[in-house]
């Protein structure tokens, strides 16, 4: 009878209405609050099409009465059916929504870590560069010390006047003027004194050189490892940045334009005369269906959604 339908949808809206209610319980029970809403409006075509057999039944038994009463409520009960499709499109949409979120956010933690791993292999590179180029300076080093003490003797070579000042020395030992020997030998001392701290001197400077030019030579090298290091690292990071940018440019072109199928989707439930998506260039999106693929994390969506989403990764 129609008290026990209306009874019966009364219930059945009393029912669709707690179970969207509250967002804890859909988000624990999501698929299940989806499973009763479908459930709710396939009831609620049950009830409307026995609605409609009814009403041509009073239009046949000409009781017009009934049947316009019939016909209101139909077009009643269509309309709480609208509202119970709507809410579960809703709900469809936010979970496609949570989950594009999630995948965005998993897809962009992946490529950061992909880059910190890109970057400590560049970074330990150059570290083992470095470490290298530092034991090439010590052989280096240390090879130079050794050719300068090799062909730079310690003691220097005695000039003309000093051997004339020694060589006069003996004679006159030979000739027993002990006198003059030994006033000619304070001669020769004083000079040799004097050519040795001039070779020393010389002998120093000659060596500080080699190593002043050898420790150029290193420093521009440190500073040539330096700014390939600096090079390096930098355009590292510019690629680093592109690719992030990119990322998040292409999840928010997505999610626009997700929002914007899903504004007409909507749309169409409320007001089921309103254009197709697919007329005015948007993939439809029907929510009921969401698949994952394996390889490469991509943005989840409902079927219409994949369209959309190809260029995420």
């Amino acid at each position: 009878t129609q008290s026990t339908w209306d009874r019966q949808i009364k219930n059945l809206m009393e029912k669709s209405k707690k179970d969207i209610s509250s967002e804890g319980d859909i988000e624990e029970n999501e698929d299940n609050v989806i499973e009763d809403l479908e459930n709710n409006v396939n009831k609620m075509d049950m009830f409307i099409a026995l609605l409609e057999e009814h009403c041509k039944k009073c239009i046949q038994e000409e009781n017009f009465g009934d049947a316009e009463l019939t016909k209101t409520r139909i077009k009643e009960l269509k309309e709480e059916q609208r509202k119970i499709m709507v809410q579960k499109k809703k709900i469809e949409h936010e979970r496609v929504g949570d989950q594009t979120e999630t995948t965005y956010q998993s897809t962009l933690d992946k490529a950061n870590s992909d880059w910190d791993l890109k970057m400590e292999k560049l970074e330990q590179h150059f570290i083992d560069l470095e470490n290298q180029l530092i034991e090439k300076e010590k052989q280096e080093l240390t090879a130079l010390h050794e050719k300068l003490e090799q062909n730079t003797p310690v003691n220097p070579k005695s000039s003309t006047t000093l051997l004339n000042l020694r060589s006069i020395q003996q004679n006159l030992v030979k000739q027993k003027k002990f006198d003059k020997a030994k006033e000619t030998k304070e001669k020769a001392d004083a000079l040799e004194a004097e050519e040795a701290e001039k070779w020393r001197q010389i002998r120093n400077n000659k060596i500080a050189l080699q190593e002043a030019q050898m420790l150029q030579k290193h420093k521009k090298e440190r500073e040539a490892h330096e700014k390939r290091v600096k090079t390096a690292l930098e355009e590292l990071n510019i690629e680093r940045n592109k690719e992030i940018t990119r990322l998040s440019q292409n999840f928010h072109n997505t999610k626009n334009q997700m929002a914007n199928v899903q504004k007409i989707e909507i749309t169409q439930l409320i007001n089921p005369k309103m254009i197709s998506p697919l007329k005015v260039g948007l993939p439809a999106q029907n929510s009921g269906n969401i698949k994952h693929q394996e390889g490469p994390p991509s943005i989840p969506s409902a079927n219409g959604d994949d369209q959309l989403l190809k260029e995420f990764t």
